[in-house]
């Protein structure tokens, strides 16, 4: 098993009112005392996803076993008639995954969401919403704060082996050739051959 841990890098741009201050506070891990500020407005939805989770260290030939995804965060008010939702979920590319998060408090918390299984493909598109909506009263004196999020992904390599029957007992080629234009050549990555040609195996 491995486990690689990864941080949001930049995001995809602001829905609703405002400009987002401080940004890059956001672009770190939940034990932050740092925070980036969305202004609120009045009548509006706000949304943004942050993107930009690298995980290019991670294989393309993996099992994901596991992955936890942390977000901090908080509102300047909780009044109903100001701000009415505050939510967060994750989503591979506009596929939402697993279901939202309320952080709907004054007080900045890390949040655990729960995101349901990923393959390796859908990391890559791995993007983390931020959605708040409030009512009339609101103000761009009411803000979203997010200190920052993680993701952190436990996986495993496939190994991918090829056996022969030795003697009655199955065992686990060393080599493998197969048969390209006329020649026998060692064949060093399973998943590349072709299955409908003939192939040898080597001591």
């Amino acid at each position: 098993m491995a486990t690689v841990t990864a941080l949001a890098s930049s995001n995809t741009g602001r829905t609703g009112y405002g400009s987002p201050s401080n940004i890059a506070n956001a672009y770190t891990d939940t034990t932050s005392t740092n925070y980036a500020q969305l202004p609120l407005a009045k009548n509006a939805t706000c949304g943004i996803y942050f993107t930009g989770f690298n995980f290019s260290s991670i294989p393309s030939n993996v099992r994901i076993t596991g992955i936890t995804v942390k977000f901090k965060g908080c509102v300047t008010s909780t009044t109903s008639n100001i701000v009415s939702s505050a939510t967060v979920q994750a989503y591979a590319n506009t596929t939402a995954k697993g279901s939202s998060t309320r952080f709907l408090s004054t007080t900045a918390s890390v949040y655990t969401l729960s995101v349901g299984s990923w393959t390796r493909a859908e990391l890559d598109t791995l993007r983390i919403y931020v959605y708040t909506k409030c009512s009339n009263k609101a103000s761009s004196s009411y803000y979203t704060r997010v200190y920052g999020m993680e993701v952190t992904v436990t996986y495993e390599e496939i190994t991918q082996m090829l056996y022969y029957k030795n003697n009655g007992t199955w065992v686990p080629a060393t080599k493998v050739y197969q048969k390209v234009s006329g020649a026998w050549v060692e064949v060093t990555d399973l998943s590349t051959i072709d299955r409908t040609k003939n192939w040898v195996r080597g001591s």
